[in-house]
């Protein structure tokens, strides 16, 4: 979807405005026609896709994969991403192996999540993602994320965010860039339905800093962004 595109466009614009970025679908990532070995660093927009949908399919998985271990970062958010990958088994090995997450539970019951003392967010509040009557002003996007997944780090990775209320436990994940293989930050809901502006930016801003982004030479450090819609 296109309103999940303009929220993060507008939230990397907000939280470093020099940085250069580029968005495509999956559909093109499948077909060749754009390449992620050709950037640094790539978003990867998921939303409530699911089994239906495919969160990653083999293909996707694949390439994802070699970005990763050729030293690209990832920031791949979804709610139903740890349900398609391991429990389904549709790319077990993939998400505990590659993503480095593991799945506990299909729905964390709540709306709110806060950061982990030690994570990579530490000193953000307490944030709320969309019921699908609260959301950002910004533009139409109002769905409910029904089922947020409850995940949890493999070795290796660390809890970056976990949920209030509701089931508790991990919301999302952080794997630092080590061995030659880029960064990974994982949520368990989708990033874009955030419901405010101003978070998502902080977001934005404390995945870069892990990352490393810095306002870049546009032929030096190029980001992309997935959009795994349909």
């Amino acid at each position: 979807s296109r309103n999940y595109v303009i929220q993060v466009a507008s939230a990397i614009q907000s939280a470093a405005p020099g940085v250069h970025f580029a968005s495509t679908s999956n559909e093109a990532v499948i077909s060749g026609a754009i390449k992620l070995t050709d950037y640094s660093n790539v978003i990867w927009i998921l939303g409530d896709e699911s089994t239906a949908d495919h969160t990653f399919d083999s293909t996707e998985q694949s390439l994802a994969t070699s970005f990763i271990n050729g030293g690209g970062n990832l920031f791949v958010s979804g709610s139903e991403i740890g349900w398609d990958l391991d429990a389904q088994n549709n790319g077990r090995s993939f998400y505990e192996n590659t993503l480095k997450g593991n799945y506990v539970a299909d729905d964390a019951n709540t709306y709110t999540v806060s950061a982990a003392g030690t994570g990579i967010f530490s000193g953000i509040g307490n944030f709320n993602f969309s019921k699908g009557n609260a959301f950002s002003q910004l533009d139409g996007q109002m769905y409910n994320v029904a089922t947020p997944d409850v995940i949890a780090p493999q070795a290796g990775a660390a809890s970056a965010l976990t949920y209030v209320g509701g089931t508790g436990g991990t919301a999302g994940i952080q794997v630092p860039a080590a061995g030659g293989k880029g960064g990974i930050v994982m949520f368990g809901f989708p990033f874009e339905t955030i419901t405010s502006a101003t978070t998502r930016s902080a977001i934005i801003d404390h995945v870069f800093d892990f990352f490393n982004i810095a306002p870049p030479n546009a032929d030096l450090n190029r980001n992309g962004t997935v959009d795994a819609g349909d």
